[in-house]
């Protein structure tokens, strides 16, 4: 037979928590007229992408407007009367619900508000009058005898639902609520499906009840629902209560006095979503999506809502540093990627610069099948999921994913002293983290194929969102359970028509994944073929192209700046590599391997047959690693023929440890910590960044960042097309392509500026952050160093990080980097390691240098 429902919902943004129950009822041949209201649906911009494709895809219901009860007598008193009822409950209950308490006296009426700040023995007077079971009582009776709205009434009678569903009827100010009241002075059955996993704990009251009588200490406080809906089907006279799980039925007689022989356990529809059977995206397209490396594992991080975190970016990065410094080398490895909570984006900023990945970077719920499936996939590929206390830890447990809550001390109001959380623990279903040390060390664990969570997590998934059995779709026992409450029948025969239909379907399979891409396997071909083939694909890569141009640009440079006097050191060095302006597409292909003019280090020192090296490269690695609490460490990009030892996965040379020591040095001299507060582009000057190893270091760990380049125009060229290439998205202003006015003055500011050294002093750049110079001071003439350290001075630069020797051996036109820093900053060293930047180990270096001295006495030449 049959039905016509209403179903009454606040906005169309909800619509995805019933949407399986109204897909059932459609399909079981109901009227189905959905209901929005009409001031909440349209006060702001709300995410109805959802709804909006479940019409287009051509269900066939009614939608219109909700009515409100007028502006009156009444509807003033009971908006006050239900938001002091609600803030009294919180103060009748244990202190883990004293956040919840703290945010609802926000929703009082002003003299509710001046009435709390009274206090009496430290205690507000206010909070323990209106905590009393007596006003409670006496705030129910008000909406006992308010009668219901005869609009609303009247247009019950003239639609004539055989049941009347409402959701979610216990946030503030909702109106959906007087459709209860009127549905029950008419006699038509009514169901109230709270909203989300905690939403009868962490917002308001039920305030249309069941007809059942009030009696003081036992108002409807709202601490039925931890892992679901509880969807209550009213009557006008038998009170029947749909919940997910025994342990709702339970709640309903501790709670709200609801006999257990009126309950019906049904589930969850909203989390029937996680039994879809669509195939799951491989491992290599989702981390490619999400920007991260496929052959190394990753740790999902749930975002909390703003009510929960505000800005949690802090204890991510701490997150990101704890398992960077893992002892544990898989763990190590380990990438982080945070998910914002789709209302809560304030930590993205901060994350950018901390280099953490995030994604998806869009507002709203993961509700459209495009979105659903993303989040799932991220979770399926995931090491494990972990936040601080988010419904997105719950659909990890419901997907089968083990989650780890994270106990931080900042958020323990929205943690440890939160009902839902502490209900949430308790399950057994998620592992919990005391510090971020711990969970590290939990990861390492799951990783390992240690997971003592997995029997008590397929426990929870049965008993929180399918308790009639893994097969059994909760909306369609919703449906069933609604088409029962419709017919007027009792509790007890639904359970029973649920237990017939549904108590013995088959579990549903997990969803496949699909396969990876095959791995291409290079064909056997002769050494000159492969190389003809290198050729041809080096010079149809972009990167070429951008040489080219660059190369033009640099030369240009090299015209007008004839009268800038290097030093006999640099004229030197730069006549060893001119050949680079000639070069072919595999030699830009290969920069790398032709930055040793500038460096002395060469990939020869990295082949295989200098791996018993590369145990020396850990030790100091891991040395600094001991020194960084905040993560700094960037490898060597295999981009450019990139070489170094492989330790861990990762590239590491000589220069990468170099360039992580001087990371380790700005943040001790709390550099770093500074610029991740700044609320703006950050603006880096270098000069002479070399290669540009550093840059790609620091921009990798600050993308939100203008950096500056000055360097001799021979140099530029390695700069310029280095960072093109591990940035290929990245902009860059180069001097003689636009003009340097138009560098800092535009809306964007460009990520890269590439400048010659003689136009360095008629450059405008904004006040910079930080200035740096890496082991080219030292190299340089007297003048010069002096007319940089000017140049930033008068820029107003407060900082400046110098890494040189006083003065290079070979350099005869320089005092001492020191003693021109001295005219015009303050100099403070600042100590990391005890050898130089270019040893491995101050002890070894000098016992080889010794070994090398007796060898040479012993064998004097002939």
């Amino acid at each position: 037979m049959s039905l016509k429902i209403l179903f009454v919902m606040r906005t169309a943004s909800h619509f995805s928590y019933h949407e399986t129950t109204l897909n059932h009822l459609v399909r079981r041949g109901h009227d189905v007229h959905l209901q929005f209201d009409p001031y909440w649906n349209h006060k702001e911009r709300i995410d109805d992408r959802a709804f909006r494709a479940w019409q287009t895809a051509g269900h066939q219901v009614s939608v219109g407007t909700s009515r409100q009860r007028p502006i009156g007598i009444w509807r003033t008193i009971l908006f006050a009367t239900r938001e002091i009822r609600s803030f009294g409950s919180y103060c009748a209950r244990p202190p883990e619900f004293a956040f919840y308490q703290k945010r609802w006296r926000l929703y009082l009426p002003s003299w509710c508000r001046s009435l709390i700040k009274w206090t009496w023995r430290g205690r507000s007077f206010g909070s323990w009058v209106l905590g009393r079971s007596v006003v409670r009582w006496s705030m129910a009776l008000i909406e006992k005898v308010a009668p219901a709205d005869p609009g609303i009434v009247a247009a019950l009678r003239t639609l004539a639902p055989d049941c009347v569903i409402v959701s979610p009827a216990n946030l503030r100010y909702s109106e959906e609520v007087e459709y209860v009241k009127g549905a029950r002075s008419l006699g038509i059955p009514c169901a109230i499906p709270v909203l989300s996993w905690d939403n009868l704990t962490t917002k308001g009251l039920l305030h249309v009840p069941p007809d059942l009588p009030f009696f003081p200490g036992m108002g409807l406080e709202a601490a039925l629902a931890r892992f679901g809906f509880t969807l209550s089907l009213l009557q006008t006279t038998d009170a029947v209560r749909r919940t997910w799980h025994d342990g709702h039925a339970k709640d309903a007689r501790r709670y709200h006095g609801i006999p257990l022989e009126n309950v019906v356990v049904a589930g969850s529809p909203f989390f029937d979503k996680w039994f879809d059977f669509t195939p799951i995206r491989s491992r290599f397209e989702t981390c490619t999506r999400m920007g991260l490396d496929p052959r190394r594992p990753y740790l999902l991080y749930l975002g909390s809502s703003g009510n929960i975190a505000r800005d949690e970016s802090r204890l991510v990065l701490t997150v990101l540093t704890a398992l960077r410094h893992s002892q544990d080398r898989q763990t190590r490895t380990t990438q982080l990627v945070f998910r914002p909570h789709p209302a809560n984006l304030n930590a993205v900023r901060r994350l950018d610069r901390g280099g953490v990945a995030v994604w998806p970077r869009a507002v709203g719920l993961p509700d459209t099948t495009a979105g659903l499936h993303d989040f799932r996939d991220a979770l399926h590929h995931a090491v494990a999921a972990v936040g601080i206390n988010t419904t997105g830890m719950v659909d990890a447990l419901v997907f089968d994913v083990p989650c780890i809550a994270l106990l931080a001390s900042e958020y323990r109001p929205t943690q440890v002293d939160t009902t839902h959380f502490q209900r949430m623990v308790a399950s057994k279903g998620i592992h919990v983290a005391s510090s971020v040390k711990r969970l590290a060390i939990t990861v390492g664990k799951l990783q390992s194929g240690i997971d003592r969570r997995r029997e008590a997590r397929a426990d929870c998934r049965r008993r929180f969102a399918r308790p009639r059995g893994l097969g059994a779709q909760a909306g369609e026992v919703t449906a069933v359970a609604i088409e029962g409450l419709a017919g007027r029948q009792t509790a007890a025969q639904i359970s029973a028509a649920l237990d017939q239909e549904f108590a013995k379907l088959p579990v549903p399979a997990r969803p496949p994944v699909e396969p990876e891409p095959p791995t291409p396997v290079a064909p056997s071909e002769p050494i000159g073929t492969a190389i003809r083939s290198s050729i041809r694909r080096a010079s149809v890569e972009p990167i070429y192209a951008y040489y080219e141009r660059s190369r033009d640009l640099v030369l240009g440079m090299l015209d007008e700046g004839t009268k800038y006097g290097y030093s006999d050191y640099w004229r030197e060095e730069i006549a060893g590599f001119d050949y680079l302006f000639d070069a072919s597409p595999l030699v830009v292909a290969k920069l790398r391997e032709h930055t040793y003019h500038i460096t002395g280090v060469t990939s020869y020192e990295y082949r295989g047959h200098h791996a018993v090296e590369a145990p020396r490269f850990a030790a100091k690695l891991q040395r600094l690693r001991d020194l960084d609490p905040s993560g700094l460490f960037v490898p060597e990009s295999p981009r450019l023929a990139g070489f170094g030892h492989r330790l861990d996965g990762d590239l590491v040379n000589i220069d990468t440890l170099k360039f992580y020591e001087c990371l380790i040095a700005l943040d001790r001299c709390q550099v770093l910590s500074e610029l991740r507060e700044v609320d703006r582009r950050v603006t880096v000057v270098e000069i002479g960044a070399g290669w540009g190893g550093l840059a790609y270091q620091f921009k990798t760990l600050f993308p939100n960042t203008t950096y500056v380049i000055v360097d001799l125009p021979p140099t530029l060229l390695f700069s310029i097309v280095y960072l093109k290439a591990v940035f290929p998205d990245s902009t860059a202003a180069i001097y003689g392509e636009t003009s340097p006015e138009a560098w800092f003055t535009g809306p964007d500011a460009p990520d890269f500026v590439f400048v010659p050294a003689f136009a360095a002093r008629d450059l405008q750049v904004p006040t910079p952050d930080l200035a740096v110079n890496v082991a080219s001071f030292q190299e340089m003439t007297n003048e010069q160093v002096t007319t940089h350290v000017n140049m930033l001075a008068d820029a107003g630069c407060a900082r400046v990080y110098s890494l040189n020797r006083d003065r290079s051996p070979y350099n005869t036109e320089l005092s001492t980097v020191t003693e021109i820093l001295a005219t015009r900053y303050r100099v403070e060293a600042v100590d990391v390691l005890p050898e130089s930047y270019n040893m491995l180990d101050a002890k070894a270096e000098k016992k080889k240098a010794e070994k090398k001295k007796a060898e040479k006495k012993k064998d004097p030449p002939v």
